[in-house]
């Protein structure tokens, strides 16, 4: 089954514990989504989609990356929630510290799956290119002319 936005919006809630978006929003979570998945489109150099996320119509990121995309948002919700308290008639004056340090560590775990990410796609390049040059018939060099006359001018 494709990963939808359906679904990722109701794993980030499950993450979030806000089943009944008592503190994020729909839309706060999926700008919390679009986020994520502009971090994850970087690192794989395509722009990828989630159903039904800004009118797409189909899911374009590998299902291995679906965890990644629900981690990533969840680290965006915190870290938003954590920098700007404007969603309430009266914020409270500070979040507690350990709301600001959870949220910096959610994005730092954030940030460790989109460097393992980074490798896998560049050692899935490597490997493509390595298959690429043993499937040619070409050789990927010039062929070499040797002029014994050029060593001794």
């Amino acid at each position: 089954m494709s990963f939808t936005l359906t679904l990722a919006r109701t794993a980030v809630k499950e993450h979030l514990v806000d089943h009944n978006n008592l503190t994020w929003s729909n839309n706060a979570i999926d700008e919390a989504l679009r986020s994520a998945l502009r971090e994850i489109s970087r690192i794989c150099g395509q722009s990828l989609t989630l159903e039904g996320l800004d009118g797409a119509a189909a899911t374009t990121l590998d299902p291995l990356d679906d965890q990644i995309l629900v981690d990533g948002a969840v680290a965006y919700a915190l870290t938003q929630r954590a920098s700007r308290r404007f969603e309430e008639a009266s914020p409270e004056k500070e979040l507690p510290p350990d709301f600001a340090a959870y949220a910096t560590a959610r994005m730092q775990v954030f940030h460790s799956q989109l460097t393992i990410l980074d490798l896998r796609v560049r050692a899935a390049a490597a490997q493509q290119r390595l298959e690429d040059l043993q499937k040619s018939t070409d050789t990927p060099y010039d062929q070499w002319e040797w002029d014994e006359g050029s060593l001794f001018k």
